[in-house]
């Protein structure tokens, strides 16, 4: 429990934004929606009118170009560097930009206060590291991303063209009592079990590769070398069993 710095008997309420010394119902003032104790109070009350408006279009384009950069235009150091460090995860990027935002609006408007710079020398080196590295974690980021998007809705469009050939195949099968011995009795049959062909080509950067015999068929789903370095390659066999590998590392061996 704290007691007001002036009257010592006295239970704070809060404590000062600025300073943090505790404060009873009388000695506390308000600014914005932050306490301050009475000294602080009337210096925060002249920086308002007397320090330059900020620009909110200039803190979120600043936060789109370097993640957090509009967080320290705002004078949120800390919130800033948080937002730089987390930008990888996409989100926290956009949330810093739309933040930057609003918060020079409300700054502007003496609704919020933000604590005193630590002084220009830090605030300097923190704005060269944050624009050394904000380009480079949006980059990584953006990357990230677009392989784990990608990767996704490619494992899903494959798994379900594979199921496709599977259940035409199966389909045949029930039909005629065996299964077909090439790709073209399924494409070119009357009326057709597929109308698109598949076998032995390349679509969104994977290989179908289709045996066929009386006895059953495996096709395979096999990605393109050199274009997708690390992913899987699906297969499905008789009876529709869908099994995925996963890609051996590569041998780089040096021939003398």
């Amino acid at each position: 429990m704290d007691f007001c710095y002036i009257h010592a008997r006295r239970i704070s309420i809060g404590k000062c934004f600025v300073c943090d010394v505790p404060l009873c119902d009388e000695c506390r003032a308000l600014i914005g929606s932050e306490i301050h104790c009475r000294r602080c109070a009337k210096k925060a009350a002249a920086n308002i009118h007397t320090q330059a408006a900020r620009n909110p279009i200039v803190a979120a384009v600043s936060s789109f170009i370097v993640p957090g950069f509009g967080q320290v235009y705002n004078g949120q150091i800390g919130k800033g560097i948080f937002i730089t460090i987390t930008s990888w995860l996409v989100f926290p990027w956009l949330f810093g930009i739309y933040d930057a935002y609003k918060t020079t609006v409300k700054l502007n408007k003496g609704e919020l206060m933000v604590k005193p710079s630590p002084g220009l020398i830090m605030e300097g080196l923190i704005i060269f590291i944050m624009i050394l590295t904000g380009p480079m974690l949006v980059f990584y980021s953006s990357k990230f991303y677009y392989l784990f998007t990608h990767t996704v809705f490619d494992s899903y469009t494959i798994k379900r063209k594979l199921r496709t050939i599977s259940d035409a195949a199966e389909q045949y099968a029930r039909e005629h009592n065996v299964y077909p011995m090439k790709f073209s009795q399924l494409y070119f049959a009357d009326p057709p079990y597929l109308d698109t062909l598949y076998c032995d080509v390349e679509v969104s950067g994977y290989i179908y590769s289709c045996v066929f015999g009386n006895d059953g068929y495996m096709i395979t789903a096999i990605p393109e070398e050199d274009i997708l370095v690390g992913k899987k390659t699906f297969m499905i066999t008789t009876g529709g069993q869908l099994t995925a590998v996963a890609p051996k590392p590569i041998d780089v061996r040096v021939i003398e």
